[in-house]
């Protein structure tokens, strides 16, 4: 009655005639054992999964449809993926005089491949004859079984009768499910005793899932500085607005917001692009930037507001369709640029939020409204966690006896208002110091200033006399010892004036770098081998100088490299100019700008065999066009050789 079934097993009954085994009358059960598909993950936290079968992530604790999930039922998110495998755990519950088993198991091919399936080590229905399973990984079943040799008894208890593991063939996007079952074939699933009777069972099938979640994280808009406080009239405020939380599963290509201001305080003037957006556009793709801040008297706003809206979005690449990775993280969107055009008189204080808000206007469709969500890729609006907006402080303006120190940078650059630091200096320049003394807003003259300049063993003492505007004015250039200068004179300075004007006194403190204007940090071959062939089809000389400056004002930077053989002859070379380097706006003291040159240069027939030398300049011009350097030259620390085939 088991024919087909019975092909797997003939060898056992082979053997129990030849024990004499076969007896004429079956045995009586008090307990139905049962065969369950059960999911090792029971914690949904692998905590007691096998690794060595188990790449996917966790399971999940409810169903597609918000029904718990059963002890059979394997739950996936998108957070699985295509090639990642797991393992389901067949399990045999109160079995009575076991003697012989197979089970036959379906799965849904287009779904899963199963990879391997076998018997635990400490299954206690591991029997003596095992055959290999079978495993159709187009039909989609797995086979197997065990049986005890003639002559041994049966065994009783429960286990797991296999481990099957499967491999994830059909991944899943967004709002994508799918799902199959775990059955046994009601044939070719049976249990016999040592008299090759049926030991009766119940199964109880699997369930497999998977299917795209919505994410338990939402994107939300903050604003940075979280305070911000002018210093003076005119000043440029710039409000970075960040975006954080971001989960690809929500393929996310597009942000809008509008964030509301006071504008007696702040008039908007234009935006810097952010960076996050472009980290993920590939194969084609784009990052657009639309903004709009003409909503005065919008129904939404308190009086005296304005809003600033800005829709930033990834346009599709090629074929028109928008590619993976999907935005993910945080990151910088855009970055607002305001102008102070209120001040106080010190102690009384503007203040502003910066909140972000809704709008009855849209510049796009005055019928609708204006209201901040993601967008992804299928169109869908995806909502917002919680905004973080920020406070603006409009200047005050502090009467009564002021100093402030500068330098000869022109402003901001050169350290203007209290205690505010200066653009960098370059080793043995002249610098020029300035103190600009007011009483109630008013120039104060011929008032003795003192100055005062320090850095590690250098200390420089002045004194001059305010002139009819109110300003001090002294200089000095930068020593440069003759023993170990670049340990002694690099680095921080920090310069001070005082005034004493009717007894009172006023000071402010510069700080500022001495550095080189663009220094070389690095120049290193890509390969410490390059070959030399003839005829010249030879391998080029390829190297990558890295380079960095304090500068917040740019300076003409001509990169140079100039590569010889072992022998001393000059093989190749190479300039570059990079045109103006630097951060190119104020804000960014005591932080490096960095950047990379990927050099590439023929290399020419006649190069010696052996090891090369390469060097690196920068220039602020080229010495033929009386150009001088920025820094000392710079040469490779790692080897490299110029071989034959």
């Amino acid at each position: 009655m088991k024919e087909n079934s019975l092909k797997v097993i003939s060898v056992y009954l082979i053997a129990m005639l030849v024990f004499g085994m076969i007896m004429a009358f079956p045995a009586a059960y008090a307990q139905i054992a049962t065969i369950s598909v059960l999911n090792p993950d029971d914690t949904y936290d692998l905590a007691h999964v096998d690794r060595t079968y188990w790449t996917a992530s966790h399971t999940y604790d409810t169903k597609k449809d918000l029904t718990p999930a059963g002890p059979g039922d394997i739950i996936f998110h998108a957070d699985t993926h295509a090639g990642d495998i797991f393992y389901i755990r067949v399990y045999l519950g109160a079995v009575t005089n076991l003697w012989n088993w197979q089970i036959k198991l379906y799965f849904n091919a287009s779904l899963l491949q199963c990879t391997k399936a076998f018997i635990p080590a400490d299954s206690p229905f591991k029997f003596a004859v095992t055959p290999t399973p079978v495993i159709d990984n187009t039909t989609g079943y797995v086979m197997m079984g065990s049986s005890r040799l003639g002559g041994e008894p049966g065994v009783s208890g429960s286990g797991d009768l296999a481990w099957i593991v499967f491999e994830v063939a059909q991944g899943v996007g967004y709002e994508e499910y799918y799902s199959c079952d775990f059955t046994f074939d009601a044939v070719d699933t049976f249990l016999l005793d040592p008299d090759m009777a049926d030991i009766p069972f119940t199964s109880e099938p699997g369930h497999y899932e998977i299917f795209w979640a919505p994410p338990e994280i939402y994107p939300y808009y903050m604003v940075y500085p979280a305070e911000y406080k002018a210093r003076v009239l005119g000043q440029d405020v710039q409000i970075d607005i960040l975006v954080k939380n971001v989960d690809p599963a929500w393929e996310i290509i597009g942000f809008q917001f509008a964030l509301r201001f006071n504008a007696t305080l702040l008039e908007p003037v234009n935006y810097t692009e952010g960076t996050f957006m472009e980290n993920f556009t590939n194969n084609g793709e784009s990052v657009i930037y639309a903004s709009a801040f003409d909503y005065m008297g919008d129904a939404a706003l308190p009086p005296g507001y304005n809003a600033w809206t800005v829709g930033v979005i990834i346009m599709p690449g090629d074929g028109n369709v928008w590619h993976a990775p999907f935005p993910e993280g945080e990151g910088l969107l855009v970055s607002l640029h305001f102008t102070a055009i209120y001040e106080t008189i010190s102690p009384e204080e503007a203040w502003t939020d910066l909140s972000f808000t809704s709008l009855e206007g849209n510049p796009l469709d005055p019928n609708d409204n204006f209201y901040g969500y993601a967008l992804n890729q299928h169109m869908d609006e995806i909502p917002l966690g919680t905004c973080i907006g920020g406070n603006y402080r409009a200047p005050m303006r502090v009467l009564g006896l002021s100093l402030d120190l500068y330098s000869q940078y022109p402003r901001p650059y050169g350290g203007q208002d209290f205690n505010m630091p200066s653009d960098s200096f370059a080793p043995q320049v002249q610098v020029e110091l300035y103190a600009l003394v007011k009483y109630n807003d008013d120039p104060v003259q011929q008032k003795l200033v003192a100055f005062e300049v320090r850095h590690g063993e250098f200390y420089i003492y002045r004194e001059a006399t305010t002139n009819d505007i109110g300003i001090a004015h002294v200089s000095f250039r930068i020593p440069w010892p003759c023993d170990n200068p670049e340990g002694r004179v690099l680095g921080e300075w920090i310069a001070r004036a005082t005034v004493e004007v009717a007894e009172k006194v006023a000071n402010d403190t510069m700080p500022f770098k001495v550095w080189w204007p663009v220094e070389i940090t690095s120049i290193e071959p890509k390969v410490t081998k390059f070959i030399k062939r003839k005829p010249l089809v030879n391998d080029p000389l390829e190297f990558v100088m890295e380079f960095r400056t304090y500068r917040m004002q740019p300076v003409p930077v001509y990169l140079t490299v100039v590569v010889y053989d072992e022998l001393g002859f000059v093989i190749g070379h190479d300039v570059y100019y990079i045109g103006e380097f630097g951060w190119g706006e104020y804000g960014h003291y005591c932080e490096f700008r960095t950047d990379t040159w990927i050099i590439s240069i023929p290399m020419p027939s006649h190069a010696v065999v052996g090891k090369g030398t390469v060097y690196g300049n920068a220039y602020n011009n080229l010495p033929w066009n009386n150009g001088t350097p920025y820094c000392p030259e710079k040469t490779n620390t790692i080897d490299f050789y110029i071989k034959r085939p």
